[in-house]
């Protein structure tokens, strides 16, 4: 399915009286989970754990990143 379609699906999901702000900001959501998922399937993440260790020792998660 092509981007424009996938849009087009979205927005007929949404009820009659969105607004553009609300047709803006679920297309955005919706563009950001999906690069989130590509990034997944990479491996470009940050475990849950090696996150929370980072974190109770103070480090900075920038440098973290695998």
């Amino acid at each position: 399915m092509s981007v424009k379609e996938e849009a087009l699906q979205t927005i007929e999901k949404m009820s009659a009286d969105a607004s553009w702000r609300d047709v803006l900001y679920t297309l955005y959501v919706r563009q950001q989970v999906a690069d989130g998922m590509v990034e997944i399937a990479d491996g470009k993440f940050i475990s849950h754990a090696k996150v929370r260790k980072t974190l109770l020792n103070g480090n900075n998660l920038d440098t973290q990143r695998t």
